[in-house]
Order: C-alpha cells, then sequence, then structure tokens
C-alpha cells in the first residue's frame, strides 16, 4: 500500500514538472521571438525622416577621349543642397541639386566647365545607387562649349564618399567631343552636417515634415 501510494506522488511530481518545464519553455521561445524575429515597434516619425543637407564635394580622377584617347587628369568642385529621406526600416531615398566648376587637363587640351544638374539615388542601409545627369557650359581649348554629362555613382556612408563613372559629350564650333571619366568624391559638406544632425539627436523625435 505505501509502495503504491509513493509511485502514485512520484508520478504526480513528474507531471507537474513537466507541466511547469513545457511552460518555462513555451515562455523563453516566446521572450525569443519578441526580441530576436519580430522587429521592434516604430512610430512613423521614426521610420521615415526627411531633411536637406548641405553638399560641398570635391573630386579627382582620370579622363579620356572617346573611343581609345589619351589618359587625362579630371576634377571637380561643386555645391549644393541634398535631401535624404532616412528610414530605418526601408530603402533610402535621395536627391542632389548642385552646381559646380570641372575641369580637364589630357596631352596639351584643357577644359574648364561650369554643371549644374539634379541627380535623385536609392540606397539600402549606408550604400546608395545615383543616376547623375548635368548640364556643362565652358571653354574646351580654348573654344566655347556646351553639352551634357551622365554619370552613375556608387555612394558610401549616404553619399559622403562617391565613386562616378560618367559619360561626357560637347558640342564646339569645330566639332563633338565625346569623352569618359571616373571619379572619386568627398561630400565635406554633407559628412558634416550628418555629424552635426548626429551629435544633436537630429533622429529622436519627429521632423518638421511629420509634425505638419
Amino acid at each position: 500500500m505505501d509502495h503504491t501510494r509513493s509511485a502514485k506522488r512520484s508520478r504526480s511530481r513528474s507531471l507537474v514538472s513537466v507541466i511547469a518545464a513545457s511552460c518555462a519553455l513555451f515562455c523563453l521561445s516566446s521572450r525569443a521571438e519578441a526580441v530576436w524575429v519580430t522587429p521592434p515597434a516604430v512610430t512613423p516619425a521614426e521610420r521615415v525622416s526627411a531633411q536637406w543637407f548641405a553638399s560641398l564635394r570635391a573630386s579627382v580622377g582620370a579622363s579620356w577621349l572617346a573611343p581609345a584617347g589619351p589618359l587625362g587628369v579630371s576634377g571637380e568642385l561643386t555645391l549644393g543642397a541634398r535631401r535624404l529621406v532616412l528610414a530605418s526600416q526601408e530603402p533610402v531615398f535621395d536627391l542632389l541639386l548642385e552646381g559646380g566648376y570641372a575641369w580637364e587637363l589630357s596631352s596639351g587640351q584643357a577644359w574648364h566647365l561650369a554643371m549644374l544638374g539634379v541627380s535623385p539615388g536609392v540606397g539600402v542601409g549606408l550604400i546608395a545607387l545615383r543616376w547623375s545627369p548635368r548640364f556643362v557650359l565652358g571653354s574646351a581649348n580654348g573654344d566655347l562649349a556646351v553639352g551634357m554629362r551622365n554619370g552613375v555613382a556608387v555612394g558610401f556612408l549616404r553619399g559622403v564618399i562617391e565613386a562616378e563613372v560618367s559619360h561626357q559629350w560637347l558640342h564646339t564650333a569645330s566639332n563633338d567631343v565625346h569623352a569618359g571619366r571616373v571619379l572619386l568624391s568627398v561630400d565635406v559638406g554633407l559628412a558634416y552636417s550628418l555629424l552635426t544632425r548626429d551629435a544633436l539627436g537630429g533622429r529622436a523625435g519627429p521632423t518638421r515634415d511629420h509634425q505638419r
């Protein structure tokens, strides 16, 4: 009799232990799913933040006359404004309005051009892709030149550092000139604006666009 009662109590304790362990495992798995699988809840203002930033870019690289002309040295200095739509869990949209000065030296040829353009872009995280069409006007070997420059740029760190490949067409009184170039640029103005914004906690609250 005593042996039977002891066996029943042992089975009861085992059943209670199994139930308790199952409940604990369920609670732990639910907590792990909430922390590691389910993304944290964010407000619309925290999810998307659209702001204007100053842009001051300096670029340097190589250029060549099409189809296989001699290599030259090319550079740009541009000033403008950059509209960044920053998102915590979505793509980053970029709109760059800029104007500036471009120069090129190649085999005794000298080009000095003014540029103006609007460049849209999109990216994920800190890497972005931008299309950069620009209208150019200036001097090519002493002749008046007008034309277009089209480029594709890969940006890092929200566009602070960019590598661009572009094609330029220039029309002068004597002929049309096609050239390609590869440039590496650093946006000092954007870097300063982003660092200042982060230091002041610019992402902490809703932007002006979301307060309206």
